[in-house]
């Protein structure tokens, strides 16, 4: 059913010629490129977790960025050092990564106080109920979405993944069935969304990202791996157990012609092609 496992494997099967370590940096070896940050917000917490990595490509996946964010007055102190070759070599080009969770932040300014290749770069982190903002001046450092929005309390979001279109039938009915539990439509703040979930960090650092358009609905691109794709958003505060329990009926009954995938503010995920086994 699921269509992205082609490209990873193909990806990977290009990738392979990692065996020879002759250009690549030492342990410790410095920072050379523009370090590029984006953000996630982690639930059911609400903690903001920063994810680094660097511009420049290596030939292992699996290369570490040195990073290190500590509190000061006001705000954090985020410093990059240098670049740490792999012992065992990942297969396959990617940029040196690493993670930084600052926390569950108050409403406010933060400050940023950041070091990387020789500069100093100041910067501020704008907190509100609806997003998270990063005004940070700088060729160093940069934040390709400064902006990221928020999702209101007792949300429900997803989509359902399908190989033919006829199947956007089976879909619709679903939706409206999941309606007839007590959700109802939500239109979301246009913008950019990332989200990972405590117990079910799924498969990327970024965790759950997509954008919403001025509609309001969800649009996740082509970064599901399925041909066809319908997004959803739906504000739920009652018990989640006929959730799950719909979830897993699509799953039974729909098999690998239809999947769906719901998440909650709650901290809850549930997997149509899992509960249906």
């Amino acid at each position: 059913m699921r269509m992205g496992w082609f490209a990873v494997l193909a990806s990977a099967l290009l990738f392979t010629a990692c065996t020879d370590h002759s250009f690549a940096p030492r342990q410790g070896a410095p920072l050379d490129s523009q370090v590029l940050i984006g953000l996630t917000e982690v639930l059911p917490e609400h903690s903001l977790v920063l994810y680094c990595r660097t511009a420049r490509e290596y030939p292992c996946v699996n290369y570490t960025l040195a990073a290190q964010a500590q509190t000061n007055r006001g705000g954090y102190s985020l410093q990059f050092d240098h670049v740490v070759a792999p012992a065992v070599c990942a297969t396959a080009i990617g940029p040196a990564r690493a993670e930084l969770e600052l926390g569950t932040l108050g409403d406010g300014e933060h400050t940023l106080a950041m070091r990387a290749r020789g500069s100093r770069l100041a910067g501020t982190l704008h907190v509100s109920a609806g997003a998270y903002a990063v005004d940070a001046p700088g060729d160093a450092v940069s934040f390709p979405e400064p902006i990221l929005r928020r999702l209101p309390a007792n949300t429900l979001w997803g989509y359902f993944g399908y190989a033919t279109p006829e199947r956007r039938a089976d879909a619709d009915a679903v939706l409206a069935e999941l309606r007839g539990l007590g959700a109802t439509p939500a239109t979301l703040a246009a913008g950019h969304y990332s989200v990972r979930l405590r117990e079910h960090p799924g498969a990327t650092l970024e965790g759950d990202a997509f954008t919403v358009d001025a509609s309001g609905s969800p649009d996740y691109g082509a970064s599901t791996g399925y041909y066809h794709v319908l997004p959803f958003a739906l504000t739920h505060s009652g018990d989640l157990t006929a959730v799950r329990d719909l979830v897993a009926r699509v799953g039974r009954t729909h098999g690998d012609a239809v999947h769906m995938r719901v998440f909650s503010t709650r901290g809850t995920a549930f997997y149509s092609w899992v509960l249906g086994r």
